[in-house]
């Protein structure tokens, strides 16, 4: 599909497409009155799981609750029949920070770190749960640091103000930052968010994840992200604390934060004041 030049909505031209996955296009473009430049997501019609409509209520409603690092909603609606969603651009993410500069300084991550709780606080007292945190996720723009991608995201707490209490044979998100818990097929929570971020630190701080590339030779029919799936097993057995353990020994501040998160039960409110502290420069 050529999706250059392409107005979407009326006003916001498609400039190139950026991206391409398994639910549809990112492209770059811009505000034909403005100039401004956007992100524009195009979702496939075929898709089984439209994650776009989900997007844009969380990201409406985060918004409206004065959550700000994250993007900003210029128009959401349809398009040949294809749904799209129009947002803010932005052009790095931690990861291609990562990709260009190597391994990220302690003190740095130390910085990040704050940011990142702050992100997570902000939205999780809203009672949402992001569920694919990565680096891949987290934007740079202006020196300040921005959370996308929240397709995946749900609430987590029921009509009856109770936290959800169910669990799930399928995970969401990214194996390699997926939650020890989120593997054990418990209910997903604030403590998962905040587990994924200790994973993400250790991968940005240079430290091998021994779960990041599991091959195994035993064929099975379970889906890729179900949690006895035979890679997911291996997974779940090296994000075991004691394992994780032999991973941050020498960081004593990750290994603080990993053991709090671990130790909150499914439906504790994390101390986000303490976990701050343990990142705080002296």
């Amino acid at each position: 599909m050529v999706m250059e030049n392409i107005l979407i909505g009326r006003k916001f031209q498609i400039d190139e497409k950026i991206g391409e996955g398994c639910f549809g296009y990112v492209c770059k473009g811009h505000n034909i009155k403005t100039g401004e430049i956007v992100a524009i997501k195009i979702e496939k019609t075929q898709v089984l799981y439209k994650v776009l409509k989900n997007e844009s209520n969380v990201l409406s409603y985060l918004y409206q609750k004065g959550c700000t690092q994250i993007p900003k909603i210029y128009w959401y609606g349809l398009w040949q029949e294809n749904t799209c969603l129009v947002m803010s651009y932005y052009t790095h993410s931690l990861q291609d920070f990562y990709d260009k500069k190597g391994t990220l300084e302690p003190n740095k991550m130390d910085v990040l770190m704050t940011q990142i709780i702050d992100i997570l606080e902000n939205i999780h007292k809203h009672y949402v749960l992001h569920f694919d945190i990565k680096p891949q996720n987290f934007m740079i723009k202006e020196g300040e640091l921005y959370l996308i991608d929240f397709g995946f995201s749900k609430i987590y707490i029921e009509e009856n103000g109770k936290h959800i209490n169910q669990g799930s044979l399928y995970f969401t998100g990214s194996p390699k930052y997926v939650s020890y818990y989120n593997h054990c097929g418990e209910p997903a929570s604030r403590r998962d968010d905040l587990i994924s971020v200790g994973y993400m630190y250790l991968y940005l701080t240079g430290k091998t994840l021994p779960w990041e590339n599991v091959d195994v030779l035993l064929e099975t029919r379970l889906e890729e992200n179900h949690i006895e799936h035979p890679k997911n097993k291996i997974r779940r057995e090296y994000k075991n604390i004691e394992n994780l353990k032999e991973i941050m020994e020498e960081n004593s501040k990750i290994c603080d934060y990993l053991e709090y998160c671990y130790n909150l039960d499914y439906d504790e409110k994390p101390s986000y004041h303490f976990l701050r502290g343990i990142f705080h420069q002296t």
